[in-house]
């Protein structure tokens, strides 16, 4: 019955899980469903609410944390990842075992634009800890973000994940420790299309599968 599935999951993401997650997710999905194809979007947390409360989109990778619009959205937890600093192999704390956030004043950095849940939680907290980086350059465009990281223009926040994943580049973990939840999400109560509430409940499967495993 599941071959007999047919149509296309469309999906709204942001880069980070879209490059470093989503793949190995969507690669075993659609092999369980062959009729299926997929469709991924890029965009920043704060836009995939505001595409899901506008229906605009049906499924959404967003954070739960932090959101003034959790009670409207149904979430399936998908993972909890360490939020890290993102240095080049050569900077001169590529050594260390961890950062504190009163290192970061005036320190040279490459981030993401507002808009992107790990820019939030950077902005949060350098707030909190009244520190003010030198942001030397703002994108949307995580390839450009890490080779400017990786020529030593400055440092950037991801999570773990990219970190391990991606050549040249040594994650930090954060002193406070800081976690980011991401979660898939649709608007409460809307009907979506078979292919994707079939995606969501897998992912509803999936979630509580790891969560048997965690205890």
């Amino acid at each position: 019955m599941n071959e007999l599935l047919e149509g296309e999951l469309s999906i709204a993401c942001p880069s980070m899980l879209a490059t470093y997650f989503l793949p190995d997710l969507l690669s075993e999905f659609l092999t369980t469903h062959p009729g299926l194809k997929a469709s991924v979007t890029q965009a920043g947390t704060t836009l995939v609410e505001q595409m899901l409360l506008e229906d605009e989109i049906e499924l959404g990778v967003t954070t739960f944390q932090d959101s003034p619009n959790l009670a409207e959205l149904e979430l399936v937890p998908l993972l909890n990842e360490q939020m890290v600093l993102c240095v080049g192999d050569q900077h001169p704390w590529s050594a260390r075992r961890r950062i504190n956030i009163s290192d970061l004043q005036n320190s040279p950095m490459v981030v993401y634009e507002s808009g992107y849940f790990i820019r939030a939680k950077l902005d949060q907290l350098c707030s909190e800890h009244s520190v003010q980086p030198d942001i030397r350059m703002q994108s949307n465009f995580l390839p450009l973000l890490l080779k400017m990281v990786k020529q030593g223009m400055g440092t950037t926040v991801g999570l773990r994940i990219m970190a391990e994943e991606e050549p040249g580049i040594t994650g930090i973990p954060l002193s406070p420790k800081t976690e980011v939840r991401m979660a898939l999400a649709k608007r409460r109560g809307r009907t979506i299309s078979r292919a994707n509430q079939a995606f969501l409940d897998w992912a509803v499967t999936i979630s509580g599968n790891r969560a048997k495993k965690a205890l």
